[in-house]
């Protein structure tokens, strides 16, 4: 016996209209999906740069304390003098000192790890350290360097004994009466895509122990 089709009000399926605001809702909702990952994805990237950064900072400045502890180290108290100290220069981003190290009883300062310098090197970026004529990066440099230090990013600041600020840049007497050296360095990290470049500064006093 032949069955009559049901009744148009009591057939299955979708209409047009219902599936394109089914299409509509899905690909909102897959769009939200990937932004949200995007972001999360950037978020990390940016994190990572951050991170990086931070750990440049803070090698660089426990580096440069530590060598600037041992300014004008004079075992026999003949070396330096108030007309020759040890701070050969100083300035805002470069310091030069002598000091002596070595265990031979002739005072002297001839070894190479005794002539020290720390500056800023604008074209790459990065901080340099001087020792004995040998030069090398200190912090991140080259093409793909991963962080960077930007114009004004290394900065010393200079005091005396009674908590004077000594302006950088000044003569040997000027220099002869620096005993506290603030150390501040700036690094930004380098993510991916040129996405936003996270800043880490980190700073750091350091008294001149053998500078009487």
């Amino acid at each position: 016996m032949y069955a009559s089709p049901l009744p148009r009000k009591y057939q299955g399926g979708y209409t047009l209209i219902e599936m394109l605001v089914a299409l509509a809702a899905g690909s909102i909702t897959l769009a939200a999906v990937v932004s949200f990952f995007s972001f999360q994805t950037m978020s990390l990237r940016v994190e990572n740069a951050r991170r990086g950064a931070q750990t440049t900072a803070r090698g660089a400045l426990i580096f440069i304390v530590r060598n600037l502890e041992h300014v004008g180290r004079d075992p026999n108290g003949s070396l330096f003098t108030a007309a020759a100290p040890a701070l050969q220069v100083a300035e805002v981003d470069r310091i030069h000192y002598l000091t002596d190290l070595s265990d031979d009883p002739i005072s002297n300062t001839t070894d190479p790890w005794e002539d020290v310098v720390f500056a800023y090197d604008a074209g790459l970026a990065a901080v340099m350290v001087g020792d004995g004529g040998n030069t090398y990066a200190l912090t991140d440099d080259g093409a793909t360097q991963k962080s960077y230090v930007p114009a004004g990013g290394l900065e010393f600041t200079y005091f005396d004994k009674d908590g004077t600020e000594v302006a950088p840049g000044g003569g040997e007497a000027a220099r002869a009466s620096i005993r506290r050296i603030h150390v501040a360095l700036t690094v930004r990290g380098v993510p991916p895509d040129g996405q936003l470049e996270p800043e880490v500064t980190l700073s750091q006093d350091v008294f001149l122990p053998n500078i009487s």
